[in-house]
């Protein structure tokens, strides 16, 4: 029996949202608020990982086999904090680590530089 619990899978929201896929960024427009997304590189892997069956850790490990490059589980938390913020997921999976104030500058002096870029989440509300 898996003693996982479903909060800590998060999943994407997919409906209502049109998305584009960029080589370095993916575009999402969600027509329920009229924002349109842009999320980096990184915020977009994690994202397409966001299946409600794997869990943060399952996420991490994902997104090293592919980029070939160690990701801390942090870096997950901040994305999976700003899909959430920008109502990204369909399923929001609960954190006993609280990252209110933990910026990005804040991550790289704790994860460290290496050649992964942090997931970044940017929004305009479209006229």
């Amino acid at each position: 029996m898996n003693d996982v619990r479903p909060a800590l899978m998060p999943k994407a929201r997919k409906d209502r949202l049109i998305i584009k896929e960029l080589p370095e960024e993916t575009l999402v427009y969600d027509l329920d608020s009229d924002h349109a997304h842009c999320l980096n590189h990184t915020a977009a892997l994690i994202w397409e990982n966001c299946t409600g069956q794997r869990t943060v850790a399952e996420i991490s490990a994902a997104l090293e086999s592919q980029t070939q490059t160690s990701v801390d589980e942090s870096v997950v938390w901040l994305a999976l904090e700003q899909l959430e913020k920008f109502k990204l997921l369909k399923e929001v999976p609960t954190n006993d680590v609280d990252f209110a104030g933990v910026n990005r500058r804040h991550l790289i002096r704790t994860v460290g530089i290496a050649a992964f870029a942090l997931p970044l989440i940017t929004s305009i509300m479209a006229p």
